[in-house]
């Protein structure tokens, strides 16, 4: 399973555990939902399990500078790009790899989602079952 081997990468690269976020930003109707990377992590910084230090992201924002505060924080931050051809992920229907990304998400040690995304919701759903 591509996702299997997503999730078996980041709990290597990440010494056993990652954290998780969804980070809407591109056509998302509610715009006071769209907060700052700086402002993302301090909301969430509490929250972040002792010695976690990797990261992944599903994300539709295309300008990776956006979060260079993760790259402070987090010495590994992974994509669903970043994989592509590890998890031969362009042999596969493009319209697979939102789900791909959720369960990649849901098998995070934490989740932080975007308020009012169903994407989100249903990776917060996932998790659930786990």
């Amino acid at each position: 399973c591509k996702a299997a081997r997503i999730v078996h990468s980041m709990l290597r690269e990440g010494r056993g555990s990652y954290v998780a976020f969804h980070i809407r930003r591109g056509d998302f109707q509610y715009k006071e939902m769209k907060l700052s990377a700086d402002k993302i992590l301090s909301n969430v910084s509490p929250f972040i399990p002792p010695g976690v230090q990797a990261a992944y992201v599903a994300t539709d924002e295309k300008n990776l500078s956006f979060f260079k505060p993760f790259f402070q924080r987090f010495a590994v931050v992974r994509f669903l790009h970043d994989f592509t051809e590890s998890a031969d992920l362009a042999a596969i229907n493009p319209n697979y790899l939102g789900m791909i990304d959720q369960v990649v998400c849901a098998r995070g040690s934490m989740f932080t989602g975007t308020w009012f995304s169903t994407f989100s919701g249903y990776i917060t759903r996932m998790r659930g079952y786990l």
